[in-house]
């Protein structure tokens, strides 16, 4: 059974274009292979975090959420800009590091 990642994953662009569908199968396979790695961590005891935009589809991937949720991991978004640009990129951090959890 193969779950999509939605959004800019599903094919679409940031503008609502089509991306080529190689593209398309590209983010996908980065996804759970994503997912995969993450699965892998946990069952080793491997501390992890993980940074994406916040608009990022792959937070919002069924299989994705479950997993991070089921592992009690925190969530903390913030605002980043690049080389001091006036304009904010809100950011999320989902970590199993204690450190974070006041975020």
């Amino acid at each position: 059974m193969a779950t999509r990642p939605p959004d800019r994953i599903d094919g679409r662009s940031l503008r609502g274009r089509a991306l080529p569908d190689s593209a398309a199968r590209a983010a996908r396979r980065c996804a759970r292979v994503t997912l995969r790695l993450l699965e892998v961590c946990a069952r080793y005891g491997i501390h992890l975090s993980l940074e994406s935009p916040q608009s990022s589809g792959l937070f919002r991937w069924a299989p994705l959420r479950e997993f991070l949720d089921s592992h009690g991991r925190s969530w903390a978004t913030c605002d980043c800009c690049r080389f001091g640009a006036s304009h904010k990129k809100p950011t999320t951090v989902v970590s199993g590091l204690g450190a974070l959890r006041g975020l």
